[in-house]
């Protein structure tokens, strides 16, 4: 990933009746509709969706939350650009998206997030705020959710 130091972006989000966090992403000059899925490891591109990549790299294993591993593709797609922030190299999961309806054309996993950068997502003024200033939200409303990596995903405990 690659941004300037000492940022906090402000994001416009789609937040839908299913629970949803849609971030717009630019790729190219064109918006792609991505889902912010922080329970996922990483990327996904749909097929079907139109969005371009920049090579094949590889296949890997990948557990679907109950467990079941499947091999799939991935790629490198090109530079997104998520509000002022540019990410370059982002690997992506390339699943079959064609005859499935869904309102997003591709996810943001929590590898973004796990990279170092804070996150709040405000479904309420339907904003996400990334940054990486250490005590950016240290004021604010809201609760910090510490996690634990497991196999690439992060796992909450909430009683």
């Amino acid at each position: 990933m690659e941004y300037d130091e000492d940022f906090a972006d402000t994001i416009a989000i789609e937040f839908t009746a299913a629970n949803e966090i849609i971030v717009p992403v630019q790729i190219r000059g064109r918006t792609f509709r991505f889902l912010f899925d922080t329970g996922a490891s990483q990327g996904v591109a749909f097929t079907g969706s139109g969005m371009p990549y920049v090579r094949n790299a590889g296949y890997v294993v990948a557990v679907d939350f109950n467990g079941h591993p499947d091999t799939v593709r991935v790629v490198q797609l090109p530079t997104l650009h998520v509000g002022h922030l540019s990410i370059d190299g982002y690997i992506a999961q390339v699943v079959n998206g064609r005859g499935v309806r869904r309102p997003y054309d591709g996810m943001i996993g929590f590898d973004i997030v796990n990279k170092g950068l804070l996150c709040k997502i405000d479904t309420q003024n339907k904003r996400l705020i990334l940054t990486d200033r250490k005590k950016h939200f240290a004021d604010e409303e809201g609760y910090e959710v510490k996690y634990k990596m497991k196999g690439f995903v992060p796992y909450v405990w909430i009683a």
